[in-house]
């Protein structure tokens, strides 16, 4: 891992800040793919918990507008704060009615040459989940599967939308390369497309190893060689990526598979989303975080904030 960008065969000489600022304002035109369907297993009983469990948080809020009636906004605020006690803090989501609709969740799954090791996990547990969010109206959900490819700054994505498709969701055997920054962007571009009112989440799952091959037009000193980016610059765009998420009111939380156990990645990972993390090298441990993240998000809407 190179925390500086370098040619093939060709010494350079480049200023790592402006090489950043060129890859930030390409034009993102990921390449759409179909990965190879090896199938999937739903866990029947999770999905039955899950989908139970959800509709019940969401059928308190339900019955707490019931029972407040053709209320003003306003006196609705007051009528939950009478209910809760004064415990509610963030009031933002009942600031339009158009607001108390639900939530739309994007699960962005890393899908690169080092993720192989999962197998077909992935494609279970998104199976599993996309079954309980059936009955969950109020949700909207996908998977964003998401490579790179390898000689070229391009992302490759597929968008899983049913449990049927949630067999391709694996590693990618052609495009192994991952530049998350272009996979965030595409995912905050795709959610904000849905024109609802919902609150918007997206879940990352990654082991946090960004690489991206790049042909500069305009950075002195490399116009047209092609370079292997160096980790820095690629952290620093996924950082970037995150914080215009953030500023475009789409959270992000990562659940970090730290397999690959670099210290560099776990410190650059932490840093990047700042209690927004959980890091993990036992896939069990993914799962449940994944569960409790989706359940907790809700019981957020509940309560007014997310």
């Amino acid at each position: 891992m190179s925390n500086g960008s370098y040619g093939y065969g060709k010494s350079i000489h480049i200023d790592e800040s402006e090489l950043e600022t060129e890859m930030f304002n390409i034009e993102n035109i990921p390449k759409f793919t179909e990965r190879k369907d090896y199938g999937y297993t739903i866990d029947k009983q999770l999905a039955r918990q899950l989908s139970k469990t959800l509709n019940k948080i969401k059928g308190r809020l339900d019955t707490e507008i019931s029972e407040a009636g053709d209320l003003e906004i306003n006196e609705f605020i007051r009528f939950k704060v009478d209910k809760k006690a004064n415990t509610i803090q963030d009031f933002n989501l009942f600031e339009e009615e158009t607001e108390l609709n639900g939530i739309d969740i994007s699960l962005l799954i890393d899908c690169s040459g080092s993720m192989r090791g999962l197998g077909q996990k992935l494609a279970d547990l998104s199976a599993t989940i996309i079954e309980a969010m059936e009955n969950t109206s109020f949700v909207n959900f996908k998977v964003i599967a998401f490579s790179a490819k390898h000689h070229e700054y391009k992302s490759v994505i597929e968008i899983i939308d049913t449990k049927d498709k949630a067999g391709r969701i694996h590693a990618d055997e052609h495009d192994l390369h991952d530049n998350h920054s272009l996979a965030i962007d595409f995912a905050v571009k795709d959610i904000l497309s849905t024109n609802t009112d919902n609150k918007k989440l997206i879940i990352l799952i990654t082991d946090g190893y960004p690489e991206a091959e790049f042909t500069p037009k305009t950075t002195k000193g490399a116009i047209g060689q092609q370079l292997k980016v160096g980790f820095q610059t690629m952290i620093n765009l996924m950082s970037r990526s995150v914080t215009e998420a953030k500023n475009n009111k789409v959270p992000i939380f990562c659940i970090y598979y730290g397999h690959i156990g670099l210290e560099i990645q776990r410190k650059a990972m932490d840093k990047m989303f700042r209690g927004m993390i959980f890091e993990s090298s036992n896939f069990k441990n993914v799962q449940r975080v994944l569960i409790q993240k989706l359940t907790d998000s809700i019981e957020k809407l509940n309560q007014g904030g997310l």
